[in-house]
């Protein structure tokens, strides 16, 4: 072999070599990442999850932990809703859904506790995209405008009264934002008509996946 021969193979394995270690270094790195990185990214997860339901149903009306046991049902329509349920001696004591309300500048998600009577334990707002100084006082930290949800019913206000007040309902508004506060009670008040409707099916969803079969 010459040696103009060799001077293009060692160039070429010192190639091999060097894309040979990158690999083994990506996979190291994955590796490490789905065995230290990855269960602690789970944790805080948890941890937010369970500080979001906290703000929603008070501790004392459970003695389970919801995070832990996500529930999914699919409705009659195909609709599929994914919530936490909580339970107290054996017994479901509240379902916490994720719903979506439709804002002036996109989706605000909110997390909506319901107790088996049909009667709201709390209300959050996780996230959105409202203007900031109007719509943004939907945030519990920016006015308590969301706390009058708690303790609120289908039946108090009465149904047809579950308006902003321009629209003749019981709810404020805010100041020169009216389409934020409109669609935060629209999302609530359809989730509650949902949770009327499919009362058994959210509460009992184990029992309901035994009727299916």
């Amino acid at each position: 072999m010459s040696s103009s021969s060799s001077s293009m193979i060692l160039p070429a394995r010192t190639h091999a070599m060097t894309l040979g270690i990158f690999a083994f270094v990506v996979a190291l790195l994955v590796m490490l990442s789905d065995r230290y990185i990855g269960p602690q990214i789970d944790k805080q997860v948890h941890l937010d999850q369970v500080r979001e339901i906290t703000q929603v149903l008070p501790a004392s009306d459970y003695d389970n932990d919801p995070s832990r046991t996500p529930e999914t049902a699919t409705l009659p329509n195909g609709q599929i809703i994914h919530y936490f349920l909580a339970t107290k001696e054996g017994l479901p004591s509240a379902v916490i859904l994720d719903a979506v309300a439709q804002g002036y500048s996109g989706d605000i998600h909110l997390l909506i506790a319901i107790d088996p009577k049909g009667t709201l334990t709390g209300v959050r707002v996780l996230s959105h995209q409202e203007t900031p100084g109007l719509g943004d006082k939907i945030e519990a930290d920016k006015s308590d405008w969301i706390l009058q949800f708690k303790g609120l019913s289908l039946q108090n206000p009465p149904e047809e009264q579950w308006k902003v007040t321009k629209d003749g309902g019981h709810f404020a508004s805010f100041t020169g934002a009216t389409i934020t506060p409109r669609g935060v009670v629209k999302g609530i008040r359809q989730s509650l008509e949902m949770f009327r409707q499919y009362h058994d099916l959210l509460l009992h969803p184990k029992e309901a996946k035994k009727d299916v079969h």
